[in-house]
């Protein structure tokens, strides 16, 4: 798949967005994802494939080293932003343009699916493709599961941001 770097030299994008039209929804529908907010990635957890529970015989990981974040826009556009653990969040780093992978979410059969353009194997160079999620939204909280590795629940939490922050308009 053909993709171009942002303007920070290392986040890679689609080079041409069409790959995000074919999933594209309505996220007026989605009234549970807040978009005036960040989603702070927490910790992780292993359960039954067909799960999102945790147990106490479930297995938890962090990553302490990097900060993830889900930001989701009003026309159904996400970022998924990280940052070394030692970074602050500013406006700048929560620019589009300068840095996030991007992805979309909407609903399918009544799940809520999240598309994200990431690195998916490595050959000859990174390959690029998109990686579906399933996600459930319960209160202030999501929880994810990839597509491809069901067994794995990620966990964010919900933060503010700042008004300040909202000015960026996604266009893929």
């Amino acid at each position: 798949m053909k993709m171009r770097f942002l303007n920070n030299e290392t986040t890679a994008v689609p080079f041409n967005n069409n790959i995000f039209k074919k999933n594209r929804g309505d996220i007026n529908s989605l009234t549970e994802i807040d978009t005036v907010a960040l989603y702070k990635f927490e910790y992780g957890f292993v359960t039954s494939k067909n799960s999102f529970k945790a147990s106490a015989q479930n297995r938890y990981f962090s990553n302490s080293s990097v900060i993830a974040y889900y930001k989701f826009y009003k026309n159904g556009c996400v970022n998924l932003f990280s940052f070394s653990n030692q970074d602050s969040i500013t406006a700048n780093n929560l620019n589009p343009e300068l840095n996030g992978q991007r992805g979309i979410v909407y609903k399918k059969n009544n799940a809520l699916k999240l598309d994200l353009f990431t690195i998916i194997g490595y050959g000859y160079g990174r390959e690029y493709g998109l990686v579906g999620s399933t996600m459930i939204i319960k209160d202030d909280t999501i929880f994810e599961k990839k597509d491809k590795n069901i067994e794995y629940v990620n966990v964010y939490l919900k933060q503010k941001l700042p008004k300040e922050f909202l000015i960026y308009k996604p266009d893929w």
